[in-house]
């Protein structure tokens, strides 16, 4: 209410669970992105419910940018398949990524999943980091200003659906650790995800220092592997 009433910020929902979220500070105007910063997507997979997957970008001092987001009912696998594809056509490199890791189960199901029919597409993806505490703490750090005066965390004004959620989604009553799931959480989801995956920034290199070291090593023990 002191926001709401002496700042003007309306964007603030009472009982919000990210009252740190500024549009000011993390909502930033689209601008290009150099060709060699990484780049990152998660994806947070429905059918009845919405499909969300945000798209960061890693900049050399180690912050994440949200430069993309698709947020869509009603798709098959096969058809999230092809729109990634499209979307990120003009992406200079193959763009990695985190899925739900619902997407591999096999519950009444033979044919293939989500998750391998995003494979077969081409699509790089791996099982996500589904814990929900951690990934809520993970959250409030990266929307924490930095003394640089900048948070880890910005977000591209053309993600509406990702700004709406972290505007608004409330505090799970029952467990105020999490948020509640029966609230709008698709492009929150897919921002956990992505965050619990810890993408950095690569040093070539310390990339170049890695390979010879693994080069290097060899393990006592060739069962236990060390």
């Amino acid at each position: 209410q002191r926001r709401q009433l002496l700042n003007g910020d309306w964007d603030i929902r009472e009982g919000a669970a990210f009252t740190e979220f500024s549009r000011d500070i993390h909502v930033v105007q689209p601008f290009d992105i150099p060709s060699n910063w990484v780049k990152f997507r998660a994806c947070d997979y429905g059918y009845g419910s919405y499909s969300a997957v945000v798209w960061f970008t890693v900049t050399p001092d180690e912050q994440l940018i949200v430069y993309r987001e698709l947020y869509r009912k009603n798709l098959l696998g096969t058809e999230l398949a092809d729109l990634l594809t499209e979307m990120e056509y003009d992406d200079p490199y193959s763009v990695a990524g985190v899925l739900d890791t619902a997407c591999w189960n096999r519950t009444g199901m033979t044919g293939p999943t989500v998750g391998e029919t995003l494979l077969k597409a081409g699509h790089k993806l791996r099982r996500a980091d589904k814990n929900r505490v951690q990934g809520k703490i993970q959250i409030h750090e990266y929307l924490k200003t930095q003394p640089s005066g900048r948070p880890r965390i910005q977000i591209f004004n053309t993600c509406p659906n990702l700004i709406r959620e972290l505007q608004s989604i409330p505090l799970d009553k029952n467990n105020p650790e999490d948020v509640n799931t029966h609230a709008d959480d698709h492009a929150y989801d897919a921002l956990r995800y992505l965050i619990m995956s810890r993408p950095r920034m690569i040093d070539p290199l310390n990339r170049i220092r890695d390979l010879q070291r693994e080069q290097i090593y060899q393990p006592v023990d060739n069962i236990f592997g060390y």
